[in-house]
């Protein structure tokens, strides 16, 4: 299910606008998406399914999802004869440097991209 509060987008990766969400019709979502410059408008259901989706479609690259959330985090990786190719991942810097710091085992420290 789509969750309205977060960020979203098209399945094929549209960035949408929503323009309103109460429309009196069996697609109150309307919104903006950008095609080759020009603003068209579109509708999806409150699941946001996409208006135009064939009823035989399991789904359409016009449904509405939500957009995927990169984050940063520091990971720290390390090797050992037990527990080879091993990490761990922390929110800050600071935290992976001190644990960095205190270990002796420890090769090296990494900043990563991570989707949530």
């Amino acid at each position: 299910m789509i969750d309205f509060s977060k960020p979203i987008q098209t399945r094929n990766g549209h960035k949408v606008r929503i323009i309103c969400s109460d429309r009196q019709a069996p697609h109150p979502i309307v919104g903006l998406v950008a095609l080759s410059g020009v603003d068209n408008i579109l509708s999806w259901d409150t699941n946001g399914v996409y208006a135009g989706r064939s009823k035989h479609a399991p789904e359409s690259d016009w449904d509405l999802v939500n957009v995927k959330v990169k984050k940063w985090r520091w990971v720290w990786q390390y090797n050992e004869a037990t527990k080879p190719n091993m990490s761990h991942e922390f929110y800050t810097e600071e935290e992976a440097k001190k644990m960095f710091d205190e270990a002796t085992h420890l090769e090296k420290i990494d900043f990563t991209e991570i989707e949530e």
